[in-house]
């Protein structure tokens, strides 16, 4: 007991003296944001600081993280420091995020997203990388892909955006309930970069070579493989 009690006490002490950073994110349902958060977890952990992640919707998430009241944003795609003066970007991306269209018909294959706006586009709510790639363009939003799902299937929209593994689980959900075929395309393979308010630079060379190491050492692939995984055993 006496030994149990000895350790909690230097369990707790350990974690007092510990750095934490506070990083807001966004709080839609898209798997890469806890794809992005546990790898991000890591690297913060391998340089010495504990991780505090506070989901927000989207927008706000930028805009706080930019105004100072977070010390980093998540991840986002390059280019975001432009609206955002105050965020700067970790070189080295947490990874990458692949776009995929998903039909029912053979006929809609876009190879890339000027040839999104000949269809009906059904995609997240949230996902500000289709947003900003699909605007003026005739796009539905749905909370989750068994939402699109059913909008695809009943002619609502006639094609799905989605990430790779939002686009798995949805592919899941289409051979249970539909003997069509689906058809998917793969179109644009997009870098998300770790922003850090400009009060923080002092991270950004320390994060560049954890994330570096962990892209090196396999534990990146490995924390895919495992949300992989888990998407697949989640799928009805």
């Amino acid at each position: 007991m006496l030994r149990h009690l000895l350790a909690c006490l230097l369990l707790t002490s350990a974690m007092a003296g510990e750095p934490e950073v506070r990083v807001s994110a966004p709080d839609n349902i898209d798997p890469s944001v806890t794809i992005g958060a546990r790898i991000l977890g890591e690297a913060y952990r391998r340089i010495g600081y504990r991780m505090v992640l506070d989901r927000l919707p989207s927008l706000r998430s930028l805009n706080m993280a930019n105004s100072g009241q977070y010390d980093a944003e998540l991840g986002r795609v390059a280019g975001v420091g432009v609206q955002y003066p105050n965020l700067r970007a970790v070189p080295t991306p947490l990874g990458n995020v692949q776009i995929f269209a998903v039909s029912l018909s053979d006929t809609i294959r876009p190879r890339n997203w000027q040839e999104l706006a000949s269809y009906r586009i059904g995609t997240i709510r949230g996902a500000k990388v289709v947003e900003q790639h699909t605007k003026g363009m005739a796009v539905s939003y749905a909370p989750t892909e068994a939402n699109l799902m059913a909008m695809l299937q009943r002619g609502r929209v006639e094609v799905l955006v989605l990430s790779d593994v939002l686009a798995n689980r949805a592919l899941a959900r289409i051979r249970q309930q539909s003997s069509v075929p689906p058809v998917v395309t793969p179109f644009e393979r997009i870098p998300v970069f770790h922003y850090v308010h400009q009060r923080n630079q002092h991270l950004i060379a320390p994060l560049d070579e954890a994330l570096k190491s962990m892209h090196k050492d396999g534990t990146v692939e490995r924390i895919l493989e495992a949300a992989r995984r888990e998407s697949e055993s989640s799928t009805p």
